[in-house]
């Protein structure tokens, strides 16, 4: 089944290459927290039909923002 959470969990296994153990380890409990209960379920091409394609910028850009917060890069 390709859902959210398969592609999150994919992408998350792809970039642990790049960062330190600590900083995987908070990600993926971000994730499982706050961000799988939810959207985990959902197919990926539910976001697309979601927003606009201007909104996919967006939530692309903040996605990236969570990501270097939780990298402590801001």
């Amino acid at each position: 089944m390709n859902t959210f959470e398969a592609v999150a969990r994919d992408w998350h296994q792809y970039q642990a290459a790049r960062w330190d153990a600590e900083t995987a380890r908070r990600i993926l409990a971000s994730l499982d927290a706050d961000i799988f209960p939810t959207l985990g379920p959902l197919a990926p091409r539910f976001f697309v039909g979601l927003f606009p394609l201007g909104l996919v910028g967006v939530a692309l850009w903040w996605l990236r923002l969570v990501v270097a917060l939780l990298l402590g890069e801001r």
